[in-house]
């Protein structure tokens, strides 16, 4: 989602393949792209589409839209799709949104320097280690990024084993901010300690908070900042990367609370039915606050379903 006056988006909207669609109504109505087409009312595939859509939402029919079927691109300069592309797009087929979320996966991603960066710094650290995204700065949620780093840790102590190294991704500025997890675990780094290397490498510093990312996504855990789309891309790579565990922890949470729920219950994933997305598990009104792991298992060919 974009806005006119940002002048990269200007440009953008000015090539022969993209066209300004400004014709959705009412402005703030939730939209979902139904393809092929809009199912009969009353009919299985209509109970199947309005089970997977977020209530309310108006349903826009692929088929009989002319915007969305003749161009390559469609450009939406409002704010209907501040989301997920994939809760905003249904397909009948299953088949087809595994193709779509492939699609995503492998062509929509940082480009390879990103990758070499990163890559240079987790061969720096240990084999193993965990990691933490601690959103701080300019965070609109006072109540997440003014908790005490004290409480943070006492939260994300049960789920953490203090002896193996803790990465710790965050916009905090004042270097000492980290002192309360170096007091409990065995070694903790930040990215403010591999600044000679980002120098040598010639990385810029408009890439950091990326290199961060695929630095998390290397650990064996990740622990993230709830309301964060910056920690949610984190476990969406992470799932992407088939790592060992890929579901959503906030350490904002306690700790020994979820590990009880996944004792009890099973992880999130394995709990999800493939009629109902896992964003309808109370998530319907701020899907965009964390990633789900319907857009990331299952997709290689092979995979069982």
């Amino acid at each position: 989602v974009v806005w006119l006056g940002d002048p990269v988006w200007k440009r953008i909207v000015r090539h022969p393949d993209v066209f300004v669609w400004d014709e959705w109504e009412p402005r703030n109505q939730r939209v979902c792209v139904v393809y092929p087409q809009l199912p009969p009312r009353g009919s299985d595939a209509a109970r199947r589409l309005d089970r997977w859509a977020i209530p309310g939402s108006l349903y826009i029919d692929y088929h009989h839209n002319a915007t969305l079927r003749e161009p390559h691109t469609v450009f939406v300069p409002t704010r209907q799709l501040f989301d997920h592309y994939y809760t905003h797009f249904y397909f009948d087929d299953a088949e087809l949104v595994t193709e779509v979320n492939r699609m995503v996966r492998d062509h929509v991603r940082y480009v390879e320097r990103v990758y070499t960066y990163a890559a240079q710094i987790v061969a720096m650290l240990p084999r193993t280690y965990n990691a933490a995204h601690i959103r701080r700065g300019d965070f609109q949620y006072k109540d997440i990024s003014l908790v005490p780093a004290q409480k943070l840790v006492d939260n994300m102590r049960p789920a953490l084993n203090t002896n193996v190294p803790l990465w710790i991704a965050t916009d905090e500025r004042n270097v000492s901010f980290v002192d309360a997890w170096r007091k409990v675990y065995r070694k903790v780094y930040t990215l403010h300690d591999f600044r000679d290397t980002l120098t040598f490498l010639k990385a810029p510093k408009k890439l950091y908070g990326l290199i961060e990312q695929l630095v998390c996504t290397q650990a064996k855990l990740f622990i993230g900042t709830r309301l964060s789309t910056f920690s949610g891309y984190i476990t969406r790579l992470r799932g992407y990367m088939h790592m060992g565990n890929t579901e959503t922890y906030f350490s904002t949470d306690d700790a020994a609370q979820w590990l009880v729920r996944e004792m009890q219950l099973g992880k999130e994933g394995e709990r999800a039915n493939e009629r109902r997305p896992l964003w309808k598990n109370g998530y319907e009104s701020m899907t965009w606050a964390r990633e789900f792991k319907d857009v990331y298992e299952k997709l290689e060919r092979n995979a069982k379903r």
